[in-house]
């Protein structure tokens, strides 16, 4: 059973960003961070479904996916498929993300 992990690397805003703000302005940017963030996360969970419905979200940037049956549905190889699903979310997003590939959930 391939599962697969995704991790979006670049979708979370800059630290540097948020110390260099000045406290007057933070209330009035994070907002629209957040919503920005959120939207992105969305989009991102729109594309892994159609690889695994069921998949399981751990956090808002994280989430490991049962593979088997898109893999064998669509006569692909377990890498192949991370390829295909990265460069969908890319995209789709504009945002690189990183994948594990194991035999098991356990074992990522």
């Amino acid at each position: 059973m391939p599962c697969l992990r995704t991790l979006p690397r670049n979708s979370a805003p800059n630290l540097s960003f948020f110390l260099s703000t000045s406290p007057n302005t933070l209330p009035k940017v994070l907002p629209r961070l957040l919503l920005a963030t959120l939207s992105k996360a969305h989009d991102i969970r729109e594309v892994i479904a159609k690889y695994d419905s069921n998949y399981l979200a751990v956090s808002s940037d994280e989430a490991y996916l049962n593979i088997t049956t898109y893999v064998a549905e669509n006569h692909l190889e377990p890498a192949e498929v991370v390829t295909q699903l990265r460069a969908e979310i890319f995209e789709k997003t504009q945002i690189t993300v990183s994948a594990g590939l194991a035999a098991s959930i356990f074992l990522l």
